[in-house]
């Protein structure tokens, strides 16, 4: 992939556009500048797509802090656990997803849609059949254009967010916006993507201390790129966790692509938010989730908390299927109509859930999400938030 300062005619007033908004934003935030931007070129299919790079501190959840060696008295960042530093936090009007969204509308001049959807789900592979590929896509490409919706994805060329790819394919003459929120280490080449960078110069990491990576998505239309600031060499992240060789492939290890997920639902929230003709007012908002194990379970639990409704894809095996089975058995009479009464009435079942659960220990439900996935399917949001739809492809 290359990266473009410049595009043709259509593109030059969205560069304007971008380059004076950096510009702004990197006057006010000397901490977290923004320097890599424009457009992708996809040899693939020559096509091309906007990007964006932008640090940020991510936080740590509570989870993630308790399996950290050395003890802490705050929640702390990943830069604080990394320099053992006092964090000084900048006073902001405005939050770090506030201007992303603004950034979207502004300088990439996105319509404001009638509705987001968020798709996540199978990141490497994803176990759809080809019946069910195709009614996935077709659903989802119906759902778009009845409400000029906007596509959330995690933006890599694999599994669901391929699937979700290959919809936007079908219709790219609408132009549809689908954003793709991608760990900026995480993107296969990212270093093609670097402004003013020197050709000559090779990045000075240990190759089997560098983070794995994946290929972005090439029919996706957008990306935000966000850094986490810990630097292309993965070491340092591993050893916040005392790792050792054999622990670094055991699948409950945490994943520092993690560390993109609150900021990605918060960005989700935040752009639901318009404001017309003074009025604000809130655009409907729906997760649908697709197969995967513990880290769309984590995007999951980041979505329901912030109050976005999910939709689970029964059928579609993994983190998909877990979470349908736990909510039929906490909810089994659920029929569509929902009430506190019912909520109320199934304390025991929930007690005895977060029991049996508390020592769960698999691919799908670990420590690194085990926590955060009792309390989802045990909590209010949980049950009102969470839909599940059996997935019945029909056999023409």
């Amino acid at each position: 992939m290359i990266s473009l300062a410049s595009c043709n005619e259509i593109s030059e007033k969205i560069n304007q556009n971008v380059n004076e908004w950096v510009m702004r934003y990197n006057s006010e935030y000397e901490d977290r500048k923004t320097t890599d931007y424009g457009q992708i070129l996809f040899p693939e299919n020559d096509r091309r797509s906007w990007y964006i790079r932008f640090p940020f501190e991510p936080v740590l959840s509570l989870d993630q802090q308790q399996q950290i060696a050395t003890p802490l008295l705050s929640k702390p960042t990943v830069q604080q656990l990394l320099r053992r530093t006092p964090l000084f936090p900048q006073i902001s009007q405005h939050s770090l997803a506030w201007h992303i969204v603004q950034f979207m509308r502004t300088a990439w001049n996105l319509p404001t849609p009638e509705l987001i959807i968020s798709v996540t789900g199978g990141a490497k592979l994803c176990n759809l059949t080809r019946e069910m590929s195709n009614a996935f896509q077709q659903a989802l490409i119906s759902a778009v254009l009845t409400t000029d919706a906007w596509i959330f994805t995690g933006g890599t060329d694999s599994g669901v967010m391929k699937e979700v790819g290959n919809a936007i394919d079908k219709c790219r003459q609408k132009n549809i916006p689908c954003i793709g929120i991608c760990s900026w280490y995480y993107t296969t080449d990212y270093e093609q993507l670097e402004q003013n960078r020197d050709p000559t110069t090779t990045t000075d990491t240990n190759l089997s201390e560098v983070t794995e990576s994946f290929p972005l998505d090439t029919n996706h239309t957008h990306f935000l790129l966000l850094d986490d600031m810990c630097g292309a060499n993965d070491g340092d992240w591993k050893k916040m966790y005392s790792l050792s060789k054999e622990d670094e492939h055991k699948s409950e290890i945490p994943r520092r692509a993690d560390l993109t997920l609150k900021l990605r639902a918060e960005i989700e929230q935040e752009a639901r938010k318009t404001t017309d003709d003074k009025h604000k007012s809130l655009i409907p908002i729906v997760q649908i989730l697709v197969d995967d194990g513990q880290s769309s379970i984590l995007t999951m639990c980041e979505a329901v908390a912030l109050r976005t409704s999910v939709i689970v894809i029964q059928g579609t095996m993994r983190a998909a299927d877990r979470t349908a089975e736990v909510y039929n058995m906490l909810y089994p009479s659920n029929s569509g109509e929902r009430s506190i009464e019912e909520y109320r009435n199934r304390q025991e079942a929930r007690k005895t859930f977060a029991s049996e659960y508390k020592e769960m220990d698999d691919s799908i439900i670990n420590k690194t999400n085990r926590k955060k996935f009792i309390d989802m399917m045990t909590s209010e949001n949980g049950y009102f938030l969470i839909n599940v739809i059996q997935f019945r492809p029909e056999v023409s």
